[in-house]
């Protein structure tokens, strides 16, 4: 077998076991297709997902893992930086330079389809009603809030005054942000 299949055959063992050495391991084995994925990290409030990782098994393997809670990040290979040739280091950069740019590109379509769909739920949402429960506990009026699903529903506006997502708070107070806004 050669060496460099010897390290991908270990690359999703070693960067599991790097998670792991951070407290930031996922409860089941990375995957390598290169797909942003996320997990919950142990400590965190329950049903949370705030564990990252990305793992890139194609060629040199490399990725990154984190918490959004904490902002961590760390940086993985499965050579170390200084072992690798000027040829690898050229060729790492160009593919973390295309990955990104494909990303952003994903990213911005994720976040008009969100835009989208808060639009949608803004537009159709009666404003709240003055007995909400929240309200009624914070001692305060609903203004221009909008009711939807049990929920108060708060605009997420730019300073043009574009709608690019929305806030919801339940009767009993926990707050979410719209998915992908």
């Amino acid at each position: 077998m050669s060496t460099a299949a010897m390290v991908y055959q270990n690359c999703v063992d070693d960067f599991w076991a790097a998670m792991q050495s951070h407290g930031l391991a996922c409860q089941d084995k990375p995957i390598d297709d290169g797909i942003l994925r996320r997990f919950y990290v142990e400590g965190d409030r329950r049903g949370s997902k705030n564990g990252w990782y990305v793992l890139y098994g194609d060629g040199l393997p490399a990725g990154s893992y984190g918490s959004w809670k904490t902002e961590e990040t760390v940086t993985w290979c499965a050579k170390p930086v200084g072992q690798l040739t000027p040829q690898e280091r050229q060729e790492n950069a160009a593919r973390i330079a295309a990955i990104r740019r494909q990303r952003e590109v994903q990213q911005e379509i994720r976040w008009k389809q969100a835009a989208k769909e808060s639009s949608e739920i803004w537009k159709q949402a009666p404003p709240a009603p003055l007995d909400h429960p929240y309200l009624k506990r914070k001692q305060v009026k609903p203004h221009r809030l909008r009711y939807d699903k049990n929920r108060l529903v708060l605009p997420l506006r730019d300073h043009h005054g574009s709608l690019h997502s929305l806030e919801f708070i339940s009767r009993n107070g926990d707050k979410y942000f719209k998915s992908g806004g």
